[in-house]
């Protein structure tokens, strides 16, 4: 069109046009090229949310989830407002992530009821609000836009594996202030998680580049992330790299391609089942103590689904109940040295579909399983040249994230949720573009409701980081003015009332206090958001100075057997024996610490040790 006005004779309304036209056209790309920022940006600090957690401070921990969900409600309320009236086309797969999430959030209120769900509910809620973001976003036209955000991701682990990298040669303090790579995530697994994906998402790339300078840098970037896979240390990690790497090579060169003879094919299978059982031996045997500490998770979660077979527990359910579970396994009977070195505090099943089964039963397990067994056939269809990096893209994502998933929790970490959410948002953008089975009109009237949500959420949020910070200030304030602390938990406790960090904080400052009434309420609530050895601790200690002797016997027995390995709690559950005049369990107790075998020797382990020996010989 500004040729026609160029040659119209008219030069100053050419000009004007010509103007016109680009100022749309820029704008129009300059709104999409900020979107796509903003949700790689999100993303990016998603990855970075867990090392918050290696400063071990409570109320550091809690916040950026909050922060996060602010953002995004942010975000999401700026491109709707923009967005003008239309229409979305929706899946199977896009009613299958529907009817989940509305389970999951569903099952876990009427789990918690009449007390409000923990505050780890609002994973799965972002994750919801972040899946229906890419989806708004998505359509057959800008199938080529969804390639900057997997740009992003590639870069993103390119920085994570070279300050992994950095971590490993001791440049920077690695994971725990060690030298174990862990990048900026809060364990190594999780970072050599990423890097499977973003090898795979490198190559990806570089298998549907036109050019060569695309696919040399892209190698390039393969090889930086490569060298963060091998200093991860994670088996996992080196597997699902390798296994889904050789499917994405299968997908795109022999997909479609004449069949080879069934001889061929069989010699195959029977080399990747030898070299795959040969690699998992070497691997096993590098860690063994780890694989039987796993082995001991999934017989003890087994349990756990037994007690809740078809609902499940409820999100979050395996965070707050292992440790109940293992405490009852420890004490119905003695059990053998290897499972009670091996054993410990473990918040995770190490196991995302066990996870799935306990928390949300048969039936939850059976909407996600088919909506994983689906997503992976419509992606290992072949597709035209002009979505095929988008289904590679897609193809590597779930890949990875489901054969990770098979042995560590990455689904329990919200930026993998994040990134599972995006794959499922692609393959549903696929699938909606060939079959639809619904078009949702997307009117004012849906904006309003979407935006009044959001910001509901948003104002929640605020509201919590509001109350994290005035934990923050009450917990550095509590050793200066007691009264002004106590004003600042009172403050804080209503929107943290879900939170089980703050309740376990709180109530340990109460009982410190000497407040040990108010101390047991808020501690006994806590154990319903989270559980802990320490937590255990406490309220045997709050129970034996309200004379409570049973229950405070109880909560020392059960921090015992949580962890059975450790000898703090035998030692406290000794010295109340030895307070309250019950000489033969607390001889018993000596006995059990004098011949418990010691997995890391410290200086504490021998007093304890020293304390036990003294009260034998004085009996």
């Amino acid at each position: 069109m500004a040729y026609r006005y160029f040659y119209s004779g008219n030069k100053g309304f050419t000009v004007a046009m010509l103007l016109i036209h680009m100022i749309k056209e820029y704008t129009g790309r300059f709104k999409f090229s900020l979107a796509d920022s903003a949700i790689t940006l999100l993303i990016a600090f998603a990855s970075v949310m867990g090392n918050f957690e290696w400063k071990r401070i409570y109320w550091l921990a809690e916040m950026p989830q909050f922060i996060f969900l602010l953002l995004l409600s942010g975000l999401v309320i700026l491109i709707f407002g923009n967005q003008k009236a239309g229409s979305i086309r929706l899946g199977v797969i896009d009613g299958l992530v529907i009817l989940f999430f509305l389970y999951l959030i569903s099952r876990s209120v009427i789990a918690s009821y009449p007390e409000s769900p923990s505050t780890r509910i609002y994973i799965p809620v972002a994750t919801f609000i972040f899946y229906a973001l890419i989806r708004t976003q998505c359509s057959n036209s800008i199938f080529t836009r969804s390639g900057n955000i997997i740009q992003g991701i590639i870069y993103l682990a390119v920085f994570q594996s070279i300050i992994g990298v950095f971590q490993a040669c001791a440049f920077l303090p690695g994971y725990d202030r060690s030298s174990n790579a862990a990048g900026l995530f809060s364990n190594p697994a999780l970072f050599g998680c990423f890097m499977a994906l973003g090898s795979c998402l490198c190559l990806s790339v570089i298998f549907n580049a036109e050019y060569r300078k695309i696919k040399i840098i892209h190698l390039s970037l393969f090889l930086v992330i490569f060298a963060g896979i091998l200093v991860s240390g994670s088996r996992t990690a080196w597997l699902s790299a390798c296994f889904c790497c050789s499917f994405l090579s299968y997908i795109r060169y022999f997909q479609g391609k004449q069949r080879p003879e069934k001889k061929t094919i069989l010699v195959i299978l029977l080399s990747i089942l030898v070299i795959a059982i040969a690699g998992i031996y070497y691997l096993y045997k590098i860690d063994t103590a780890s694989v039987s500490g796993r082995w001991l998770i999934w017989k003890i979660s087994w349990t756990m689904f037994r007690d809740y077979p078809i609902f499940g527990m409820g999100y979050g359910g395996f965070y707050t109940e292992y440790g109940n579970y293992q405490s009852t396994y420890f004490l119905a009977e003695p059990r053998a040295q290897q499972e009670i070195l091996t054993a410990s505090m473990n918040y995770y099943a190490f196991s995302e579909p066990l996870t799935i089964l306990i928390e949300q039963g048969i039936l939850g397990s059976l909407i996600f399983l088919f909506l994983i067994g689906r997503s992976i056939i419509l992606l290992g269809k072949s597709s035209e040249n002009s979505t095929e990096h988008f289904r590679l893209s897609s193809l590597s994502l779930i890949s990875v994230l489901s054969l990770f998933s098979l042995f560590s929790y990455p689904l329990q970490d919200l930026f993998f949720t994040l990134l599972f959410a995006l794959s499922l948002s692609y393959v549903a953008t696929l699938e909606s573009s060939v079959k639809p089975i619904v078009s949702l009109s997307l009117g004012r009237y849906w904006q309003v409701v979407s935006i009044t949500l959001l910001l509901a959420i948003g104002w929640h949020s605020i509201n919590v980081i509001q109350a994290i910070y005035n934990w923050k200030k009450a917990k550095g304030n509590i050793l200066v003015s007691e009264g002004d602390a106590l004003l600042g938990y009172n403050q804080a406790y209503k929107p943290l009332a879900n939170n089980g960090s703050f309740l376990f904080n709180y109530g340990s400052e109460l009982a410190d206090l000497g407040q040990y009434r108010q101390a047991s309420e808020v501690l006994g609530q806590a154990a319903r958001y989270g559980n802990s050895v320490e937590l255990h601790l406490q309220l045997g200690k709050v129970y034996k100075e309200l004379g409570q002797l049973e229950r405070s016997e109880a909560s020392l027995l059960k921090a015992s057997a949580m962890n059975p390995k450790l000898f703090l709690p035998l030692n406290n559950l000794m010295l109340f024996y030895i307070n309250t005049g019950q000489k033969t369990k607390g001889k018993e107790i000596a006995k059990l610490i004098m011949e418990k075998p010691v997995k890391i020797p410290s200086d504490k382990i021998e007093n304890i040790k020293k304390i036990a020996e003294s009260y034998l010989i004085e009996l």
